[in-house]
C-alpha cells in the first residue's frame, strides 16, 4: 500500500446501496462486485462515471462465483 492512504472498509448490499455510500463517502478508489443485486455492477460503474462526484474516481471491478462442485469461491 502506497504511503498516506488509509483505507476504510464501507459495505453495501445492493448496487442501489453502493450508489448511495459512493455519493455519500468519496472514496477513492471505488472497490465492487459486478454482481450485485438489484442494479448490476455494470449499472452501477455507468453511473458512477456519470455522477460528477465520483466520474474521476478510480474504480475497481470484481467479479467472483462460487462453484457448488467444488465449494470454492472461482
Amino acid at each position: 500500500m502506497k504511503a498516506g492512504y488509509t483505507v476504510i472498509p464501507i459495505s453495501a448490499s445492493d448496487g442501489d446501496e453502493a450508489l448511495q455510500v459512493a455519493a455519500n463517502s468519496l472514496s477513492d478508489p471505488i472497490v465492487f462486485d459486478m454482481l450485485l443485486p438489484k442494479r448490476s455492477g455494470p449499472e452501477v460503474l455507468r453511473a458512477l462515471k456519470e455522477d460528477v462526484p465520483t466520474t474521476e474516481t478510480p474504480r475497481c471491478c470484481l467479479f467472483g462465483v462460487i462453484s457448488e462442485e467444488r465449494g470454492q469461491i472461482a
